[in-house]
């Protein structure tokens, strides 16, 4: 196959073979033939980064302009909650996991990590523990671990983790001593005080005034959220907590005493 202009990348797709010339279309091969199946401008205007089969048609990720369904011949732009992202990064590399999300590797921004239907689940980049923020190459392996190939180094993310990592980079947060999630609210008590965050949202945590200094411990009873202080103990409403005893408590006194609270 000769081009005169640039072919982005090669996708095999089941049996088939797909191509992109940059200035004429998208194609496959038939019988060692150039076969044009788009000229549509997106494919002139944008390079093709991914290539996936869904329900009998192609759905065709763009570096800038997002998901796009090729159905007969015709370019349908695939709008989902996630297509408003898209067209803020520029993807350079992605990879269809075995159980049907995506991983997109970005210019500058890392990976996003979508369900099937679209969803961003993650954002994962050089703030939360990548070592470079352009991912060239996505792999995954038998145990379904997720490999960066990126720009710097490699990094390997265990996508099926409970376990998150935030970081304070400001360091405003402290030393953590308890949390609870609380009325979709986590809580983090620290040495600082008392933070909050919209339950698994990239939201950055904010203090809760007047709950500056050392917080022990924080402990749901009957509906209510306490918080053991070094000042005292605390009823925690939503995004702020009132004083309502000025002795200092840990965990082991809220238990201790969890029938006098009633």
């Amino acid at each position: 196959i000769e081009s005169e202009s640039k072919i982005v990348k090669v996708y095999q797709i089941e049996n088939q073979i797909y191509f992109q010339n940059i200035t004429q279309g998208l194609f496959t091969i038939n019988n060692g033939e150039a076969v044009l199946l788009s000229n549509d401008n997106v494919f002139k205007t944008s390079d093709v980064t991914g290539i996936f089969s869904e329900n009998g048609n192609l759905l065709i990720l763009t570096n800038t302009l997002g998901f796009f369904y090729l159905i007969d011949g015709k370019l349908i732009p695939c709008k989902t909650n996630s297509s408003g992202v898209l067209r803020r990064k520029t993807i350079y590399s992605s990879l269809q996991l075995s159980d049907k999300s995506f991983v997109l590797g970005t210019i500058s921004n890392g990976i996003i990590h979508l369900k099937e239907n679209g969803e961003v689940l993650h954002e994962i980049n050089q703030n939360s523990g990548l070592i470079n923020n352009t991912v060239l190459s996505v792999f995954q392996d038998i145990d379904d671990n997720i490999w960066l190939a990126l720009d710097n180094g490699i990094n390997c993310i265990n996508i099926n983790s409970p376990f998150r990592i935030y970081q304070d980079n400001k360091g405003e947060i402290g030393t953590t001593y308890a949390s609870a999630v609380y009325k979709d609210i986590l809580y983090l008590g620290t040495n600082q005080g008392l933070f909050y965050k919209e339950y698994n949202t990239k939201d950055d945590f904010k203090f809760i005034n007047g709950t500056n200094g050392q917080v022990w411990s924080l402990v749901e009873i009957d509906n209510k959220l306490f918080c053991g202080h070094n000042s005292g103990t605390f009823i925690v409403n939503d995004k702020s907590a009132s004083l309502i005893s000025n002795i200092a408590v840990s965990y082991t006194h809220l238990r201790a005493h969890e029938t006098s609270l009633h």
